[in-house]
């Protein structure tokens, strides 16, 4: 069964002098923790979302490492919230 996870990290994101902001992260992983699908929305408004069909881009690429599940076992969120960020 897929898990579902929502953090926040405490760092502010530039991009080519571009101040994009603090990043939201989202993940759907596996059950073993391997990301499946990944958003990133920073507090500029941009947002970038990678899957194992569209796993990289310029900015950037879906996790090439597990997650730590007991690292992210606070920031479980329902399926639905992840999949209304997804097709947002």
């Amino acid at each position: 069964m897929n898990m579902y996870y929502k953090r926040s990290w405490d760092e502010v994101v530039f991009y080519e002098n571009e101040e994009w902001g603090i990043p939201v992260y989202y993940f759907e992983v596996d059950p073993t923790g391997w990301p499946i699908r990944q958003i990133e929305v920073y507090s500029n408004g941009k947002r970038l979302k990678y899957s194992l069909e569209n796993p990289a881009d310029d900015f950037g690429m879906l996790s090439d490492q597990s997650l730590d599940l007991a690292e992210f076992d606070n920031y479980i969120i329902p399926k639905e919230e992840f999949d209304k960020e997804w097709n947002n």
